[in-house]
């Protein structure tokens, strides 16, 4: 995550003070589709920590739970020949 603020906030700079119109163009672009990570990552940890306070350590029932799920829906898949 911290390559991804990184090259964004470079991108963002480089969208706001850029010479080359090639180079900024780039920039968006390449700003525009790391944007959805971090907010994500920045939501995730904010209901992270919502969940610990509420709740403690059962807070981990939902992470691991989502991460048995995608594993055995990437063992079924592999099992009847789809692409993982």
């Amino acid at each position: 995550m911290t390559t991804n603020i990184t090259r964004f906030m470079m991108d963002v700079g480089d969208v706001m003070l850029g010479r080359r119109p090639a180079d900024v163009v780039k920039a968006r672009d390449r700003a525009m589709r790391t944007w959805p990570a971090i907010v994500g990552f920045a939501f995730g940890c904010a209901l992270g920590a919502i969940c610990q306070a509420a709740i403690g350590l059962w807070s981990l029932a939902l992470p691991t739970g989502l991460a048995l799920l995608a594993t055995a829906m990437d063992i079924t898949a592999d099992l009847k020949g789809g692409q993982g």
